[in-house]
C-alpha cells in the first residue's frame, strides 16, 4: 500500500487587478468590441504604476464566488446578442484555463456602438 504525502507550501491569492488585465486581453482579442477607454486619472495612474481597468467590475459575495460586469463598445453592424455571448465565452474560458475562482456571473453591458474603424 502506497502513501501520498501532501506538503502544503501555502496559498495563492489572485488580486482582482490580475484578473482584470487577463480579462481585458482576452476582450481585446474579439473582434469589433473593446471596453470602456480609460481618462486621463486611469493613465496618469498608470505611469505610478498602478493599472485600472474602467470597464471590468470584479464583485466576490460572501460565498467567494465571482460576478464579472463588463462595460463594452461594439462596432455598428455587429449582432449585440451574438458579441455578448461571445465575450461570455471568452472571459469564462479564460479565466477558467487561467485562474482556479468560482465564476457565477459575466454580466455584459454594451454602452455604446462606434461608427467606422476604430
Amino acid at each position: 500500500m502506497r502513501r501520498v504525502h501532501q506538503l502544503n507550501i501555502g496559498s495563492v491569492h489572485v488580486h482582482k487587478n490580475a484578473m482584470a488585465d487577463i480579462i481585458s486581453s482576452a476582450v481585446e482579442g474579439i473582434e469589433g468590441v473593446r471596453l470602456i477607454p480609460k481618462n486621463f486619472t486611469d493613465d496618469l495612474l498608470e505611469i505610478f504604476g498602478q493599472r485600472r481597468f474602467p470597464g471590468i467590475e470584479i464583485h466576490i459575495d460572501e460565498n467567494n464566488e465571482v460576478t464579472l460586469d463588463l462595460k463594452i463598445y461594439a462596432r455598428y453592424g455587429l449582432n449585440i446578442s451574438d458579441v455578448a455571448s461571445q465575450i461570455q465565452d471568452v472571459v469564462r474560458s479564460v479565466l477558467d484555463r487561467t485562474v482556479d475562482i468560482n465564476l457565477k456571473e459575466v454580466n455584459v453591458s454594451i454602452q455604446g456602438i462606434e461608427r467606422g474603424e476604430s
